[in-house]
């Protein structure tokens, strides 16, 4: 499979914050764009502005060229749980036809199929290497863009 191409946007959501380091991880190996790219999860409201943030990004730079990456569960929060699928139906029912991933420690194929259904391209698993995770991530934008 071919790599990711250079200067692409990221859009990471996470609310562990080691999650959110290999976030900055995965982009910088992917040679993602370091000045627009974004790790979010820190607080609620954070994650809440991700749909009107994604659809400005891509107003931008074009949904071809971003990549979304949503845990599936974000839980820390005091004012309740955001699901990352529930994150991709907004998006592609706002018109955001980039590549959608799911990241979640629960990969298997019955809830990649639900995270598909829900909009996502496909799904990533917590805990894989960065190697494997960038090849992930690589294949999903190419079937997307193909």
């Amino acid at each position: 499979m071919a790599a990711l191409p250079e200067g692409l946007v990221f859009l990471v959501a996470d609310d562990d914050e080691l999650a959110r380091m290999v976030a900055e991880s995965i982009i910088h190996a992917a040679k993602g764009d370091p000045d627009h790219s974004v790790v979010l999860g820190r607080t609620y409201n954070e994650v809440q502005s991700i749909p009107q943030l994604t659809m400005e990004l891509a107003a931008k730079f074009g949904s071809g060229k971003m990549i979304v990456i949503l845990d599936q569960f974000m839980d820390r929060f005091d004012e309740g749980t955001i699901k990352g699928s529930d994150l991709a139906k907004v998006l592609r029912a706002g018109g955001f036809d980039g590549v959608v991933i799911i990241q979640s420690g629960d990969n298997d194929m019955c809830a990649e199929l639900q995270y598909i259904a829900a909009g996502a391209d496909g799904s990533i698993c917590k805990g894989d290497g960065l190697t494997e995770s960038l090849a992930e991530i690589a294949q999903l934008w190419h079937s997307r863009v193909s």
